[in-house]
């Protein structure tokens, strides 16, 4: 997850650059860069997520995750719509909505980096109940 809201934050700032240049090339490896990222830590936040939830309560859980991300990339494309016919036009637009991306990716990061757990306790963090992990080999 942390990799993919570093590539998000990567790839959102490749292509406010490419819309500022004017470069469809880098548009597109911008482009590229952000939805790898946006993939990434979308299944990276279900990962986290799903497994605390019990059996039953898994598939409501989901739906919501589904839901709130819809509603997440869908609110902020309409008002970024308005914004390109009633405020700054296209670019001006772009930029705020890059920047807006690319400081929630920072708050996401910042929050997972302030709750993450320490590398030697994932693998116990990771078993089942009654198990050990055998050092003796």
């Amino acid at each position: 997850m942390l990799s993919g809201i570093l590539a998000l934050i990567t790839g959102v700032a490749v292509t406010i650059t490419a819309v500022s240049l004017g470069s469809a090339a880098v548009f597109f490896a911008g482009s590229a860069i952000a939805g790898a990222g946006f993939g990434s830590g979308f299944q990276g936040g279900i990962r986290l997520v799903v497994p605390l939830a019990a059996a039953h309560e898994r598939a409501g859980l989901v739906s919501l995750l589904y839901v709130v991300s819809y509603l997440g990339l869908g609110v902020p494309a309409v008002l970024a719509g308005f914004g390109v016919v009633h405020g700054g036009g296209l670019i001006s637009t772009a930029r705020y909505y890059g920047a807006a991306v690319i400081a929630l990716a920072a708050l996401a990061l910042f929050g997972l980096m302030k709750t993450r757990p320490g590398r030697a306790a994932e693998p116990a963090a990771a078993l089942a109940p009654g198990h050990t992990i055998d050092k003796s080999v």
